[in-house]
């Protein structure tokens, strides 16, 4: 605002309209810089959002896959050593002379050994 003389002797406040104008231009641009700016930030937020979900993903893939294999690999070891100890009882039953128990033994060991050698391993 500026002061202007008047025809009498004092002066009164009257506004400059090029000023006030230039003024809220200036801020209406502010004003959308502001918007542009929160906009930007927003996205960025999103894009962390996304890539930390990307990561948290990747990480579980990357454990599930390992305790697969692990689990596969700890079942046919079992399946293998189940198979043994059959056999090797199967062995001793037969060696006893009780010879329909020692088929049956013969018969968990065969199933065991199977089952451990169709078992897939998974890729690394």
């Amino acid at each position: 605002m500026t002061a202007t003389p008047s025809g009498d002797s004092k002066s009164a406040n009257v506004p400059d309209p090029i000023a006030e104008v230039s003024v809220r231009a200036r801020l209406k641009i502010a004003e959308d810089k502001l918007t542009c700016f929160r906009d930007n930030l927003a996205d960025a937020r999103r894009d962390v959002r996304g890539l930390r979900r990307q990561n948290r993903r990747e990480r579980w893939r990357e454990l599930r896959s390992k305790v697969a294999r692990a689990a596969v690999t700890t079942f046919s070891v079992a399946l293998a050593v189940t198979g043994t100890i059959a056999f090797l009882l199967a062995v001793v039953l037969m060696v006893m002379g009780n010879f329909g128990d020692a088929k049956d033994a013969l018969g968990v060991a065969g199933v065991a050994w199977g089952g451990a050698s169709a078992i897939r391993r998974p890729r690394k």
